[in-house]
C-alpha cells in the first residue's frame, strides 16, 4: 500500500502545461493529469504480476482519457519489460482495486461538465476502470437487469436469449411418436450377422445393431433439435411431418462396433459399392452413401450421429451465398442441443496476430488458459462463446469477411466458431430467418452486397454488432483483481473450488493426464445465484424436473438464472455447509457423473436459502485422452454405507416418477466412469462388488450406457452398481471391473480387468 500511496506524489513538472485555449475552441478536458497518475502504479504491479489484459486495459484507458503520450509511452515499455519477467500470475490485486475505484470516482465528479460524445466517451473509459460505476452507465443508457448493467439497444436481444432458452427447453419435451422394432436390414446383417433395431419417424429411419433405447434416443433427439432449427428459421417449434404410410426418404444404418464397421466399409469398397471417389479415401470415413441408398455409420457416439443426422435432413439450402449462415446455424444446434461440433469439423486457433498490445511469450497459466478455452469451444454453446470471447478480448477474432465460402463443409476451426457466433447474435436478433428468405432471392451482387441487403447493414457494421453483443458491458478492471467482490465471488467460493480439487485429486490420482483442475467462474455462479434465488421465492418447484427451471411469467425469473438451472446440478434440504451439498452429490448416481468428469473445467456456485446449486454443464468438453475414474477411489476409507438422499430422475424408477426414496433402499453407489471405446471397437464394462473378507457377492442393481436402469437416462461411458441394501459399516469391499468389447449382441472376451478396495464408515 505504502509504494501505491507513494506513487501519488508526481512532480507537476512532468506532464506539459495545457495551451491557452483560443477563443472559440472546446474547452479543455477536466481530466488532468494529475488524477491519472494513480493508474500507472496499479498498472505496473498488474504488469509484475503477469495480468497482461489487465495492464493492457489500464494503458489502452489511459491512452483514451488524454495522458500525456510521453509518458504513456514510458509506462507501456516498462509494463512490457515487466510482462517479460514475470514467472507468475497474482490471483487479485485489492490494493489496486480500491484505487481504481477511487479514481473513478474522481473521474465520475467532473464528467458532468461535458456533453455528448466528450461525455459519452468518458462515461466509456470510466468503465474500464471500474465496471460498477453508476454514474457512467447512466450517461451511456445503460440498464440494471439483475446484477447486471445490459445496454439499452441490447435490452430486447436479452428478453429474446430468454424466448430462445425456453423453446430449446420446451424442444426437450417434444413428445416424438416413433414406430420401433426390429427388421432384417441388409446391411447390419452383412456387417454384423445381427437383425436391426430400428425406430422410424415420418420419412426418417435409423437401423442400428444395438438396443432398441438408444437406437429410438438418437432418432428422437434429432428430431427435437430439427424442431428448435424451425423455431428459429420460422417462428413455430414443430417436428417435420409425418403421416402413416409416408415413403423413406431417410435411411441410416449405424454400427456401434469400429472393427465391424471398417471391414464393412473395406468390403464395399472392394465390392464397387460406393462411389469411386469415396472408395479412395474410405479408410478414413465415418460414414459413406451405400449403393442401396442406406448412409452407412460409425455409430459409437451418439451426439455425433445425431449431428450427422441433423445435418443430412435439415431442409434449407446449405451450400452457395448461404452457406456460412447455414454452417454456423446448424453449429449452434449440434452445440446447443448435443453437446459436439458439425461432424468432421475441428477446433483450430487464429492466427491473427494481436494488434496494438504489448504482448509477450505467454506464462504458463496464460497458456493453460488458452488451452482451457480452446478445449471448451469443442463442446457446448456457453464453451463456444466463451472461446469467441476470449479472443474478441484480444482482437484475435478471424475477421468475418475473409470466410464467406460457398460450400458448408469449407468452414472450420476458428471461422465456424466466428459465424456460429454471429449466428447466435442475429438469432437473438431475429435477423436470422429474414437474411435466410432474401439471400435465397437475391441474385447476381458481390457476396458483401447480397448481405447488405438481407440485414439491412453492411458487413463492416454486422462485425462492429456483434462485437458488442460477444462483450457487452465487460467487467472493468477492478471487478477482475478484486475478489472482495462478493457478487461474483461468494463467500465459499475458495472453499468449494478446494475441496472440488481434492476430491478430484483421489480420483484422477495416476488415472487422468493433462488439464484437469477446475477454476471458479463468477459469471457461472452469480448465474446460480439467480437461480437459488429463484427457487427461494418458488418452493414449489421442489420436484424434478422443475427445481431446473424458471417460468418466464414468474418472480425473479432471469435469463442467466434459467440457464444456470438447465447446466447445474442442485440440492436443498438438510444443507449444513458446502461439504454437506458435495458430499451429498457424490453419494448419488447421475449428479456425482459431473463432479469427477475430467472434463469439467470451470464451476459456478450460488446458495440462498435451502438451495444449492452449482453449474457444472456450462464450461466442460470431453476429456479426450484415456481415462478411467472410480468413486469410491482404491483405498478410500470412510465411505457411507447408503445412498444419499433422493435423487431426482429416480435411477431404479418406481411406478410413479420420484416415488422411490433411495437413500431408504439403496447402499452407497460405485461408479466407473470412461472413454467408452478403444481402437477396435466399442467396449462395455460388467463390475462387481464383493465383501472382501468373506467374498461374498453383494446384489445389486447395474446401469450401463447400453443397458440403463432407467431407460430416459443413459449417461455415456458411465457405469453405476446401486447395491439393493446399504452396506456393513466398517466393512472392506472388493470391486471388479471387466472389460468386454463389442456390440450388444457380439461382446467377445474380456479385454482387460481392473480391481480395488474401499472401507465403509
Amino acid at each position: 500500500m505504502r509504494l501505491l500511496l507513494a506513487a501519488l506524489a508526481v512532480p507537476l513538472t512532468l506532464f506539459p502545461l495545457a495551451a491557452p485555449q483560443k477563443p472559440g475552441a472546446q474547452p479543455a478536458s477536466p481530466v488532468t493529469p494529475q488524477m491519472l497518475a494513480p493508474i500507472e502504479q496499479v498498472a505496473r504491479q498488474l504488469a509484475k504480476g503477469g495480468r497482461e489484459v489487465e495492464a493492457n486495459d489500464l494503458l489502452t484507458a489511459l491512452e483514451k482519457l488524454g495522458f500525456p503520450q510521453a509518458n504513456l509511452d514510458k509506462l507501456a515499455k516498462a509494463c512490457k519489460d515487466d510482462l517479460g519477467k514475470a514467472k507468475s500470475v497474482i490471483d487479485s490485486l485489492p490494493a489496486g482495486a480500491k484505487q481504481l475505484r477511487t479514481t473513478s470516482k474522481q473521474l465520475a465528479a467532473v464528467m458532468g461538465k461535458l456533453e455528448g460524445d466528450a461525455q459519452a466517451e468518458l462515461a466509456r473509459n470510466i468503465l474500464r476502470l471500474d465496471g460498477e460505476a453508476e454514474a457512467a452507465h447512466k450517461v451511456l443508457g445503460h440498464e440494471k437487469v439483475g446484477r447486471n448493467w445490459v445496454p439499452a439497444e441490447q435490452k430486447e436481444l436479452r428478453e429474446r436469449r430468454g424466448k430462445i432458452l425456453e423453446q430449446i427447453q420446451a424442444s426437450k419435451k417434444l413428445e416424438v411418436p416413433l414406430v420401433m422394432g426390429q427388421v432384417d436390414d441388409p446391411v447390419i446383417q452383412a456387417a454384423c450377422k445381427t437383425k436391426a433395431t430400428f425406430a422410424r419417424y415420418g420419412p426418417f429411419e435409423v437401423r442400428t445393431n444395438f438396443s432398441q433405447e438408444k437406437t429410438a434416443r438418437i432418432l428422437r433427439e434429432t428430431m427435437r433439435a430439427w424442431a428448435l432449427s424451425n423455431y428459429l428459421m420460422s417462428g413455430t417449434l414443430k417436428l417435420p411431418s409425418a403421416r402413416e404410410g409416408q415413403p423413406i426418404t431417410g435411411l441410416w444404418a449405424l454400427i456401434d462396433s469400429r472393427e465391424q464397421y471398417k471391414a464393412f466399409a473395406a468390403e464395399c469398397a472392394k465390392n464397387g459399392e460406393v462411389r469411386e471417389q469415396v472408395a479412395a479415401m474410405i479408410d478414413n470415413l465415418n460414414g459413406f452413401d451405400h449403393k442401396s441408398g442406406t448412409y452407412v455409420m460409425l455409430g459409437q457416439w451418439e451426439a455425433e450421429c445425431q449431428a450427422a443426422i441433423l445435418v443430412q435432413t435439415w431442409p434449407w439450402p446449405r451450400d452457395g451465398v448461404m452457406a456460412p449462415l447455414a454452417a454456423g446455424h446448424l453449429n449452434w444446434l449440434s452445440l446447443t442441443c448435443f453437446g459436439t461440433l458439425l461432424p468432421g469439423h475441428t477446433v483450430g486457433e487464429s492466427k491473427t496476430a494481436l494488434q496494438g498490445t504489448t504482448k509477450v511469450e505467454e506464462s504458463e497459466d496464460e497458456k493453460r488458459e488458452r488451452e482451457e478455452r480452446l478445449r471448451l469451444a469443442k463442446a457446448g454453446i456457453a464453451g463456444s462463446r466463451s472461446w469467441m470471447a476470449f479472443l474478441a478480448e484480444r482482437g484475435q477474432d478471424p475477421p468475418i469477411a475473409n470466410s464467406f465460402v460457398d460450400q458448408l463443409g469449407m468452414l472450420t476451426g476458428d471461422d465456424l466458431h466466428k459465424w456460429t457466433s454471429i449466428v447466435d447474435y442475429l438469432q437473438e436478433a431475429d435477423l436470422l430467418s429474414p437474411a435466410f428468405k432474401t439471400l435465397r432471392r437475391s441474385k447476381d451482387a458481390h457476396v458483401y452486397q447480397r448481405y447488405a441487403d438481407a440485414l439491412g447493414f453492411g458487413v463492416g457494421e454486422l462485425e462492429a454488432r456483434w462485437r458488442r453483443w460477444i462483450l457487452g458491458v465487460r467487467p472493468g478492471v477492478a471487478e477482475r483483481i478484486d475478489k472482495e467482490n462478493l457478487n461474483a465471488w461468494p463467500k465459499e467460493a475458495l472453499a468449494v473450488l478446494e475441496y472440488m480439487n481434492e476430491i478430484r485429486e483421489n480420483a484422477f490420482k495416476g488415472r487422468v493426464e493433462g488439464l484437469w483442475k477446475l477454476k471458479f467462474d463468477p459469471e457461472l455462479s452469480e448465474s446460480c445465484a439467480l437461480h437459488a434465488h429463484y427457487l427461494t421465492l418458488h418452493p414449489e418447484q421442489k420436484k424434478w424436473p422443475d427445481a431446473h427451471e424458471e417460468y418466464a411469467d414468474k418472480e425473479a425469473y432471469t435469463v442467466e438464472g434459467a440457464w444456470a438451472g438447465l447446466h447445474s446440478v442442485i440440492v436443498w434440504g438438510n444443507v449444513r455447509d458446502y461439504i454437506d451439498a458435495i458430499d451429498g452429490w457424490m453419494g448419488t448416481f447421475y449428479h456425482r457423473l459431473p463432479l469427477v468428469d475430467p472434463g469439467l473445467l470451470r464451476i459456478g456456485w450460488g446458495w440462498e436459502g435451502e438451495f444449492v446449486v452449482m453449474d457444472t454443464g456450462s464450461l466442460a468438453a470431453p476429456y479426450d485422452k484415456p481415462f478411467v475414474v472410480v468413486w469410491p477411489y482404491d483405498g478410500q476409507k470412510d465411505v457411507p454405507v447408503h445412498f444419499f438422499g433422493d435423487e431426482h430422475p429416480d435411477p431404479i424408477p418406481g411406478d410413479t416418477p420420484g416415488s422411490v426414496i433411495e437413500q431408504n433402499i439403496l447402499g452407497y453407489p460405485v461408479t466407473l466412469q470412461t472413454n467408452p471405446f478403444d481402437e477396435n471397437g466399442v467396449v462395455d464394462v460388467v463390475l462387481e462388488l464383493f465383501e472382501a473378507k468373506t467374498k461374498t457377492k453383494v446384489d445389486c442393481h447395474f446401469s450401463t450406457p447400453s443397458e440403463p436402469t432407467n431407460p430416459e437416462l443413459a449417461p455415456p461411458g458411465a457405469w453405476c452398481l446401486m447395491p439393493k441394501g446399504h452396506l456393513k459399516p466398517n466393512t472392506e469391499y472388493r470391486v471388479t471391473a471387466e472389460w468386454k468389447k463389442g456390440s450388444l449382441q457380439t461382446k467377445t472376451g474380456v479385454q482387460k480387468r481392473m480391481e480395488w478396495t474401499f472401507r465403509t464408515k
